[in-house]
């Protein structure tokens, strides 16, 4: 009971601060009765098993849940690799010149963060911490060891807690997001350290997300759970929702 109260808190508070703007994005959304995984396929959905890469930088995620999540940019030239706490990415966009790393934890309350990285190889290089507990000469290493614990060369430009960023994309030049919380879903941009809602994309929320890319280079977002299943997918300047029965 207590918990249930805190979510709806907690939910009021993350969405107070959105207000709503001029739209961009024409939404079309369905529901469809044709076989999901059938639909899923035509989606022609590439299988790439790199988390973020350009010309300078391969980069990956780990995630530990509750005990924590880093990024890693590990630098072409000199293959040495940095990384800083990030609990846990979703996604790496790189926008006008700077990286930026959208993080989500659904446990209990769900949060999500938005990391500004300027310069990659500012951040620290990881080593373990001495501070191992120790059993007959063996090292134990427990969850969240072999994460990292620093900011060094990130700053925080958005923490929320109650709404949950499922996605950022860039798109026409602009940086966007994909906010649900537990009953709604909604496009958002960054506005004074806040998240601030453009277009309220469905009364309906979606859970146990999942980011992918078509082969042409399309943003979708797959969901599936005991509530819906479908996906959300970015084309141009549309967002089409499909839900499947």
């Amino acid at each position: 009971m207590l918990l249930n109260k805190l979510l709806i808190l907690f939910t009021f508070v993350s969405i107070h601060f959105i207000g709503i703007s001029q739209k961009q994005f024409t939404i079309e959304s369905s529901i469809d009765t044709i076989d999901f995984y059938d639909a899923i396929y035509d989606l022609q959905l590439k299988q790439d098993s790199v988390f973020y890469e350009d010309s300078l930088y391969l980069v990956r995620q780990t995630c530990s849940g509750e005990w924590g999540g880093s990024i890693w940019f590990k630098n072409k030239q000199t293959q040495i690799e940095y990384s800083c706490n990030a609990t846990c990415p979703k996604s790496v966009n790189y926008y006008k010149g700077k990286y930026y790393v959208t993080t989500s934890l659904v446990h209990l309350v769900s949060s999500s963060e938005i990391l500004e990285i300027s310069q990659p190889d500012s951040m620290s290089v990881f080593e373990v911490s001495e501070m191992v507990a120790t059993m007959r000469k063996h090292k134990i290493y427990s969850d969240g060891d072999f994460e990292s614990i620093s900011r060094q060369g990130a700053l925080t430009l958005v923490d929320t807690t109650g709404a949950l960023i499922v996605a950022s994309f860039v798109q026409n030049d602009k940086f966007y997001h994909i906010v649900r919380d537990y009953n709604h879903l909604y496009l958002s941009e960054i506005s004074n350290g806040k998240l601030s809602t453009i277009q309220k994309i469905s009364e309906e929320s979606m859970f146990n997300t999942e980011l992918m890319k078509t082969e042409y280079g399309e943003l979708v977002i797959l969901f599936n759970s005991k509530y819906s299943k479908g996906y959300l997918k970015i084309e141009d300047s549309k967002i089409i929702l499909k839900r499947f029965k």
